[in-house]
C-alpha cells in the first residue's frame, strides 16, 4: 500500500491559489509551491499529474470566486447587465491577479468579438434576450450594445486592474447607468 500523501489535493490547489492571489500566475511554479508548503515538489505530482493540471484546478477556482461576487447584496442592480457590469469591476479590483488569470491572459489566436463572448460568457443568449425584453432590441442591435457594454467595462476594469485609476462604487453606478443609456439611444 503506498504512503498516505502528505497534503490533499484540495490543500496543493488552496495554497497555488495562495500564491496566484499574492504573485500571480506567473509565480506559479512546482518549486515555489514546494517551498509555499513546506515540503518537495513530491507532493504535489502526486496530486497532480503535471503544473498545467494545477493550473486548470486553479483556473476552475478562480471562475469560482468571479461567481461568488455575484451573490453579494451591494453589487445587484436593477438589471443582470448592470450587476454583471459591477461584479466584474469589483472582482478586478479586489481580486486584482485572478482578475489577470481568468480575463487578461494572452491566447494564441485572436477570435471574432462574438466567439470571444460566447467563450467568456456563458449567458451569452440570455443576455440578447433580456436586452430585448428590457430594451426591445433585435438580435443584431443587442449584439452591438453588448459589443459597446462589454468594452466600456472591461475598459474600467482593467484601469482599476492595473491601478491606473480608482472609482468609488457611486462612481462606476453612475457610469455604467450613463453609457447604458448613451448606446440604448445611439442603438435605437
Amino acid at each position: 500500500m503506498p504512503p498516505k500523501a502528505k497534503y490533499s489535493k484540495e490543500e496543493i490547489t488552496s495554497k497555488a491559489m495562495d500564491i496566484i492571489r499574492t504573485q500571480g500566475i506567473e509565480k506559479l511554479t512546482a518549486r515555489e509551491l514546494a517551498a509555499a508548503l513546506e515540503t518537495s515538489v513530491r507532493p504535489i505530482f502526486t496530486a497532480f499529474e503535471n503544473m498545467e493540471d494545477l493550473k486548470k484546478e486553479c483556473f476552475n477556482k478562480s471562475l469560482e470566486v468571479y461567481h461568488s461576487f455575484f451573490a453579494r447584496p451591494e453589487l445587484q442592480a436593477e438589471n443582470i447587465f448592470k450587476t454583471t457590469g459591477n461584479v466584474y469591476i469589483c472582482f478586478a479590483i479586489e481580486e486584482t491577479e485572478l482578475f489577470n488569470y481568468v480575463f487578461l491572459k494572452s491566447q494564441e489566436t485572436a477570435s471574432d468579438f462574438i466567439s470571444y463572448m460566447k467563450s467568456m460568457d456563458d449567458c451569452y443568449e440570455d443576455t440578447l434576450d433580456m436586452l430585448h425584453k428590457i430594451y426591445g432590441l433585435k438580435k443584431k442591435k443587442a449584439e452591438e450594445f453588448y459589443k459597446h457594454m462589454w468594452l466600456y467595462v472591461n475598459g474600467i476594469a482593467t484601469l482599476c486592474a492595473t491601478k491606473q485609476v480608482s472609482f468609488t462604487a457611486e462612481e462606476i453606478s453612475s457610469m455604467l447607468d450613463f453609457s447604458c443609456t448613451a448606446f440604448i439611444n445611439q442603438l435605437k
